[in-house]
């Protein structure tokens, strides 16, 4: 996902909670802080986008990496293969 993407994503979350419109503006119930913090921690446990599509990203490549007769990393390898002299 692209930066901006998340970013965009994230201020409509921010919106959402904080119960803001393009018409008005409201008090903020909680900080975004409070919002990132596990339930445990007494927060709402709301991910952050860019971290989360980071892990995703990684645990793909991960999976990529060790997973040799898999077919979907077959399809992957046949679609993007490099052609000899090119």
């Amino acid at each position: 996902m692209l930066e901006r993407v998340s970013l965009r994503v994230e201020k409509i979350q921010k919106n959402f909670l904080w119960g803001r419109d393009s018409l008005e503006k409201k008090s903020h119930l909680v900080q975004w802080d409070i919002a990132y913090k596990e339930k445990f921690d007494r927060g709402l446990s709301i991910r952050k986008l860019s971290i989360l599509n980071k892990a995703l990203l990684e645990k793909w490549l991960w999976r990529f990496a060790s997973k040799n007769e898999s077919l979907w990393k077959r399809v992957i390898v046949k679609k993007y293969e490099e052609v000899e002299g090119g």
